[in-house]
C-alpha cells in the first residue's frame, strides 16, 4: 500500500483522551485502500465525535470490551476495527485507570489483543473481517499463528515507522473451509 496519511477531522477529545496519532492514521489508511461491503460494524470513538459528524443512529455503552454485546452481535459483525493499548508494560498497569490505559498493553503488549482474538468467533459473521493496529514487539507473526488456531486467516496489510515504533495493520478473516475429504 502506498505511504499515505489519513486526515481524520472533527475530532474531539480532552486531556483524558488518547488522541489521534500515527497508529489511528495507519488505520485509517488500510481501511480506506479495502474495499468496503461492511454493514455492521464495531468501534469506539467519543460521543463528541460523534456528534460532530451528525451520527445519531448509535448505541453508547461503556463496557469492558466488547462482552456485553456478545449476546446482541453473535457472529454477525462485517467489520471489526481494533486500535488496542499495545505497548509493552508490566500487567499491573493495563488495569490503572487514566491515560495510560489507552497505551498500556501488559506483557508483550498483548494482553487485551488477545483477549479480543479470543472472542473473534463469537463476534464476526461468516464474512466478517477485524483490522487491528499492532507494534512489531506485539509479535505479529505470532499473533497471525495464534489466529489460524481459532479458524481465522491473516495478513499484515500495512507497515509503517513512527518514531521508534514499528506499526502494522492486520487483517484478519475466517479461513476458508476446507473441501471435504473426497477418499
Amino acid at each position: 500500500m502506498a505511504d499515505r496519511l489519513a486526515q481524520i477531522k472533527k475530532t474531539t477529545f480532552n486531556q483524558d483522551v488518547y488522541g489521534p496519532a500515527e497508529d489511528s492514521f495507519i488505520l485509517a489508511d488500510a481501511l480506506a485502500a479495502a474495499s468496503p461491503g461492511w454493514r455492521k460494524c464495531a468501534e469506539i470513538a467519543t460521543q463528541q465525535t460523534l456528534q460532530a459528524h451528525q451520527v445519531n443512529t448509535v448505541d453508547v455503552m461503556c463496557a469492558d470490551l466488547l462482552s456485553p454485546l456478545l449476546p446482541r452481535v453473535r457472529q454477525s459483525l462485517d467489520l471489526l476495527v481494533f486500535n488496542p493499548p499495545y505497548v509493552p508494560t508490566p500487567d499491573e498497569e493495563v488495569y490503572r485507570n487514566g491515560l495510560a490505559r489507552a497505551w498500556a498493553g501488559g506483557c508483550r503488549g498483548r494482553v487485551v489483543i488477545d483477549r479480543v482474538l479470543s472472542m473473534l468467533d463469537s463476534l464476526l459473521s461468516p464474512t466478517g473481517e477485524l483490522y487491528m493496529v499492532v507494534v512489531e514487539e506485539n509479535d505479529p507473526a505470532d499473533i497471525l499463528a495464534m489466529v489460524r488456531l481459532y479458524g481465522f486467516t491473516g495478513t499484515v496489510v500495512s507497515s509503517r515507522r513512527a518514531d521508534e515504533e514499528l506499526l502494522h495493520v492486520l487483517h484478519i478473516c475466517r479461513a476458508p473451509a476446507s473441501p471435504p475429504n473426497s477418499g
